[in-house]
């Protein structure tokens, strides 16, 4: 998303910068539950249904065992190639369903943040003097962006686990939404509240660190 802002930002007022922007917009302003079924219903067409985290039939034809809960870490271990390429070819939807908000918000940000630093009057001056533009993008205005686009990044990445949670029960797949959604079901309010407890929680140290970043990156920023 960072690369695409760039390429925005030194293509601006162009096509190219339209384009950029529109589907900036898009990807961040699209519900990722909805992109999800929308990902689902493409890929239907094709015979691939992407529920679940392995063919059942797969798995049992194979003599696939799950040893470590991570499919894909034991379809290695067990050099099972078919099982372990079902499973990726299943992670790679949902996957690029929760990666959409954060690369939409990302593309905006640096975007907007880079083509105001390549205005500024130091980023000018380096470019009267002849420094080479690979050195004026990245080491110059990109570095002056970078503060503000590890905040919103890290915003936008703790914003995405709560899509994956909504997400991975499109998609069928076991983890902390199918929790939640079976503990809301079942009035187990206990288990639902320290869910939420602990996405609140990682939510607070993911922004804390976003912060801690902000500080060592920009010595302006105090903590």
């Amino acid at each position: 998303g960072s690369l695409l802002g760039v390429l925005a930002a030194l293509r601006r007022g162009a096509r190219l910068d339209g384009f950029l922007q529109t589907l900036g917009l898009a990807l961040a302003s699209t519900p990722t539950f909805w992109l999800g079924m929308a990902i689902f219903a493409a890929l239907l067409p094709s015979g691939f249904a992407p529920y679940g985290r392995v063919s059942t039939g797969l798995a049992l034809a194979t003599g696939f065992q799950a040893t470590t809960g991570f499919y894909l870490l034991d379809a290695l271990l067990q050099l099972n190639l078919p099982v372990f390429l079902d499973v990726l070819a299943r992670l790679i939807p949902p996957a690029l369903a929760v990666a959409a908000y954060p690369l939409g918000v990302c593309l905006r940000i640096s975007r907007a943040l880079v083509a105001d630093a390549l205005l500024e009057e130091y980023v000018r001056a380096a470019v009267a003097w002849g420094v080479k533009r690979r050195v004026v993008v990245w080491s110059y205005a990109f570095r002056a962006a970078l503060p503000g686009l590890v905040q919103v990044a890290g915003i936008a990445f703790a914003y995405s686990v709560v899509d994956a949670m909504v997400v991975e029960y499109v998609f069928g797949r076991e983890g902390l939404g199918r929790l939640l959604f079976d503990a809301v079901t079942l009035s187990d309010f206990k288990l639902a509240i320290g869910l939420l407890v602990l996405v609140a929680t990682f939510y607070l140290v993911v922004n804390t660190l976003a912060d801690i970043a902000q500080a060592l990156i920009d010595p302006r920023v105090k903590l």
